[in-house]
Order: C-alpha cells, then structure tokens, then sequence
C-alpha cells in the first residue's frame, strides 16, 4: 500500500503549476480558438485578441480594445444616429458569431 507525506511548502508548487498551466497550455489554445473562429471583416477584432494571466489561477482571454466584441458574440440590433444626433432603433438583428463561448468550453485532453 502507498504511502503519503505531506511536503512543507507544498502550497506553492501547486500555484507554480496551476499558472504554468495557464501560462503555456491553456490559456494559449482556448486563445487560438478564438482566433480561429471569430468573424473576420477588418480584422480588427481577431488581431485585438490575447490573454493575460494574473496570480496563479486566472486566466482572461478576449480583447480590450475591440468595443464591438460582445456584440459580434451575443448579436445585436441595428442602430444608427439621424441628422440630430438621436438614436434610431430599426428592429432589425445581426445574428451572433459565437466565438469565445466555442472557444472556452471546447473540450480539452490531458
């Protein structure tokens, strides 16, 4: 039968690799799924895309620069301003491109 010690300090090399984890496996491909399955008319969007990694055991990817990211996720109504600078709503949709929600909840081996 096996048996288990407890190791001082064993805290901190859990840490260590949970964010290597983050850092160079994952975080990275669930980021070139995104990249892979936006939408591409400018490109804007998909060049403004990256990931950053902060403490030990989180990860945000998408962008913060691109305002129209969550639009071209969740879809959104047509709006445009008139001659006097008021909203005019048409009623009309553009349908949703998922492609962060695709991208994040792709399963992964390993």
């Amino acid at each position: 039968m096996g048996e288990f010690r407890e190791v001082a300090g064993w805290q901190a090399h859990v840490a260590v690799s949970k964010r290597e984890l983050l850092e160079a496996k994952l975080c990275p491909a669930i980021l070139a799924d995104m990249v892979g399955g936006v939408p591409v008319d400018s490109g804007e969007l998909r060049d403004s895309l990256d990931f950053e990694v902060i403490g030990d055991d989180v990860g945000r990817i998408g962008s913060r620069d691109a305002k129209h990211s969550g639009p071209v996720e969740e879809g959104h109504e047509i709006v445009y301003r008139d001659a006097n600078g008021a909203k005019v709503h048409t009623g009309r949709m553009v349908p949703a491109q998922p492609y962060m929600k695709p991208a994040l909840y792709r399963k992964r081996g390993g």
